[in-house]
């Protein structure tokens, strides 16, 4: 299983391109990774329930708030990315 914290490849060309058979999947922390607490699982329609699983899981242990696109999964990704940064950031009355 890989990870990647990229947000400017898509997750599915990096696996068609690696040749991973679905063994990869996006995990974009929010930046300050120190002080956001929001962790975006990205997933490709190749991955397992368990490798989602196990995802979701480790960004838990990391005592994370994670969000998972499920519709529009990957290339939309980096929108809906933006969308809850700016959120946070507003909650956070920093914006």
């Amino acid at each position: 299983m890989d990870f990647t914290n990229t947000s400017s490849i898509p997750i599915s060309v990096l696996n068609k391109e690696a040749g991973l058979d679905g063994r990869i999947l996006g995990f974009h922390f929010y930046n300050p990774p120190a002080v956001q607490h929001l962790v975006e699982l990205i997933t490709i329609k190749e991955n397992t329930r368990q490798m989602k699983e196990f995802a979701i899981a480790y960004a838990k242990s990391l005592k994370r708030w994670w969000c998972l696109p499920t519709i529009l999964q990957d290339l939309l990704a980096m929108v809906i990315l933006c969308a809850m940064h700016c959120i946070v950031l507003l909650k956070q009355k920093i914006l």
